[in-house]
């Protein structure tokens, strides 16, 4: 047995990735801010899961997938979640209602 620390651990240059991970992300959401915030979530679940990737990876197609399933996952939470409705009662818009959900 190779002791832990003699075990080549496989890394990744996220930086490498990170521009294409943008492109996609925007392609998917249409929305700067959350094409943003997809690749920040992507490049956090990489490096934690890093130590479990094998040598022998493709690390762009990894990334990818991870961000896609992200997304999906996100996709789904939002049609799932209860449409929220915030009611105007400061008297600035008496009686009308405000759909608060994102629409994509």
């Amino acid at each position: 047995m190779v002791p832990r620390e003699d075990r080549s651990q496989p890394t990744i240059d996220l930086s490498e990735y990170v521009d294409g991970l943008y492109s996609y992300a925007l392609v998917l959401s249409r929305d700067r801010t959350e094409a943003e915030d997809l690749v920040q979530e992507t490049c956090l679940r990489a490096v934690r899961a890093m130590g479990r990737l094998r040598p022998d990876s493709n690390a762009k197609s990894w990334l990818f997938t991870s961000l896609r399933n992200i997304w999906f996952n996100q996709l789904r939470q939002w049609r799932t979640a209860p449409e929220v409705v915030e009611l105007d009662l400061d008297g600035d818009g008496a009686n009308r209602a405000a759909d608060t959900r994102q629409h994509n």
